[in-house]
């Protein structure tokens, strides 16, 4: 690394020196930190001897790097950047990058591939859950046969503008992961406490689903692509399957869909299920969910969810039918736009209330109330107190006109 000055005068600025020193450093390293190359010709040829030695920084070159074991980092708290290296699984192996028991993993601008030899990409499995605070960032997982990411009790974890493949090459449609992101495994335990949150991510040609959440305390999506298909793979499932959790402590999910996108062709599959446990709450704001011979949210359960809320966005359903037919206590709709559906199947729903997109009628079987006054509160009162011009207002209630004489005073 070239030395500079601490401090440069106003004279210095312009020196010829430094810029120069510093052009050639950028071209070398690309970035300007002091970070360890890994690469040929660089300070360790390969990753785990890096790490190995106690480098905490790692800069990898443009280039393949093949493993035939897993990566293992010695001790928590370390950075490996790169723009686009390569590391491939050569070999079998359960996971590539071993997380288990570490914190503070950052990852960007990596591309890990399980090349349909690794079951995972990285494996973050804790049990018990605990905040392990990784942060990976423009990162890519291809070609792990189980999934790319597992966070199973990662809390305080962030995914930002990430690439989840279930292909170990582009322009192929053979699949070999079965899941994108995987928080939770089966059994009991294995819990997620704290808060997951995702970024502005993509999923594709994942086998069974692109999200698989289970036991998990709070999972926040923004802006991410879910479009894997069934016409791509038989076993598909669903983009997202959520469930509560099972054993002791067991958690109820509260996932969040913010500006999100739902690619259609999933067949008789629903865009995001909820099975064998009961989730908390599921919130969709502003998302496109495209199905086609499925409801965009389904669930056999009763109840399903505690609270479901779609605010804005569009729900399509090709085949026709309910778009949400999904047993819950409550459901909490405002302005979505139906397309080729029904909207909402209230059977098996407890409370329910929906501002109708397009002329803002409701539809509810609460009270409506406001400043704690019923809006809808009958009195007896006698006639001869009522004076004035009425109006006639149109109620509907499940679909059936109704007409009440309403009087502007009462003395």
């Amino acid at each position: 690394m070239p030395t500079y000055p601490n401090h440069l005068s106003n004279g210095d600025l312009g020196d010829p020196t430094y810029i120069n020193a510093l052009v050639d450093d950028v071209a070398t390293h690309k970035h300007t930190a002091a970070d360890t190359i890994v690469g040929i010709g660089g300070d360790y040829t390969t990753i785990q001897a890096a790490l190995t030695a106690g480098v905490k920084s790692l800069w990898l070159k443009k280039e393949l790097f093949l493993i035939d074991t897993p990566i293992v980092p010695p001790s928590e708290d370390f950075w490996i950047f790169s723009q686009g290296a390569e590391v491939r699984a050569h070999s079998a192996m359960a996971r590539m990058l071993d997380l288990r028991g570490l914190r503070y993993c950052h990852l960007n601008g990596v591309f890990l591939n399980g090349y349909g030899l690794a079951a995972k990409c990285i494996d973050g499995l804790n049990s018990p859950s605990g905040p392990r605070m990784h942060d990976l960032r423009f990162t890519q997982f291809w070609g792990a046969t189980d999934c790319g990411v597992d966070f199973t009790g990662c809390e305080d974890s962030s995914l930002i503008s990430c690439r989840f493949d279930g292909r170990k090459a582009d322009d192929t449609t053979d699949l070999y992961g079965d899941y994108g992101l995987r928080i939770g495994e089966a059994g009991d335990g294995n819990k997620t406490g704290g808060q997951i949150n995702l970024y502005n991510s993509t999923f594709g040609f994942q086998k069974k689903a692109d999200l698989y959440a289970k036991n998990i305390w709070d999972l926040k999506i923004y802006g991410s692509l879910f479009a894997s298909k069934y016409t791509w793979s038989t076993a598909f499932v669903a983009h997202a399957i959520l469930e509560g959790g099972t054993g002791a402590d067991w958690l109820a999910p509260k996932v969040l869909f913010s500006g999100s996108w739902f690619d259609g062709a999933t067949g008789a599959h629903p865009n995001i299920l909820l099975q064998n446990i009961q989730s908390n709450e599921i919130t969709m704001d502003g998302c496109m969910v495209a199905g086609t011979d499925a409801p965009n949210i389904y669930s056999t359960l009763n109840p399903a969810v505690e609270s479901l809320n779609i605010i804005g966005g569009k729900l399509e359903r090709n085949a026709g039918g309910p778009h949400i037919q999904c047993p819950a206590r409550n459901i909490n709709v405002i302005c979505p736009q139906y397309i080729g559906g029904t909207g909402i199947d209230k059977t098996n729903v407890t409370n329910y209330f929906e501002i109708k997109n397009g002329g803002g009628s409701i539809d509810t079987n609460y009270d409506l109330s406001m400043n704690n006054r019923y809006l809808l509160d009958p009195k007896n009162y006698v006639d001869a107190t009522l004076s004035g011009t009425p109006k006639i207002v149109e109620i509907k209630i499940s679909g059936v006109s109704y007409y009440v004489k309403v009087y502007p005073t009462k003395t």
